[in-house]
């Protein structure tokens, strides 16, 4: 129930304002782009596009879905599917909270009230269904990324970050938390070998997940 409430929320409010102008027509552009030239004619010396390839492929299907339903520019529901990923990303990211949650705070009131706060944060609310930012899809990989560190299963936090990478390359600001707890793991980790081996895998493995969705491109 909390779950649905959080969903129909944003994307009520993603019906019935406009968002953020600017990014509204760039989100928009950019996937009647895509979608229209292909990849490899997308990124040019006379385009502005300062996005990772990422979230640009989910544009291109939105514009792909866009224009079967003939939906215009101004229309709300052209809205509504740029605020649907963001939003559903925002929903999953309750339920990793929830999950977390439960392991350290048990079922108590103090954790349903921290799930509802998560649900229903007017910074998210306002973000994904008013804005209709993309930060919804870029946060999920890096929540889970952390959680990922913190069950110290690093390689496949490192694959997770970089899936962030290439949404938003604000990923980098987060670059130091990675590299502190690969640097932690070697610290305390016997095998050392193994601790540096693991280390540069973890590297390797963020940088390949832009690298690889940037080919097409």
């Amino acid at each position: 129930i909390i779950l649905a409430a959080a969903l129909a929320v944003r994307l009520l409010l993603a019906l019935v304002t406009e968002g953020y102008t600017y990014d509204m027509s760039c989100f928009v552009a950019w996937g009647d782009k895509l979608a229209s030239e292909g990849p490899a004619a997308f990124y040019s010396a006379d385009y502005f596009a300062d996005y990772p390839p990422g979230y640009i492929l989910v544009l291109g299907l939105v514009s792909l879905v866009r224009k079967a339903l003939q939906l215009s520019y101004e229309s709300r529901w052209t809205y509504f599917l740029l605020a649907l990923i963001p939003a559903i990303c925002d929903c999953a990211a309750v339920v990793l909270l929830d999950h977390i949650s439960r392991r350290y705070m048990g079922q108590g009131r103090a954790q349903r009230c921290l799930v509802l706060f998560a649900a229903f944060c007017p910074l998210t609310l306002f973000d994904t269904g008013i804005w209709k930012q993309i930060d919804g899809a870029f946060a999920l990989p890096l929540l889970l990324c952390f959680w990922l560190l913190e069950e110290r299963r690093y390689l496949l936090a490192a694959v997770l970050y970089g899936v962030a990478l290439a949404i938003k390359p604000q990923a980098l600001l987060f670059g130091p938390v990675l590299a502190a707890c690969f640097l932690a793991g070697i610290a305390v980790e016997q095998d050392r070998l193994r601790a540096f081996g693991r280390c540069f895998g973890g590297a390797a493995l963020a940088l390949l997940v832009p690298l690889l969705t940037g080919i097409p491109f």
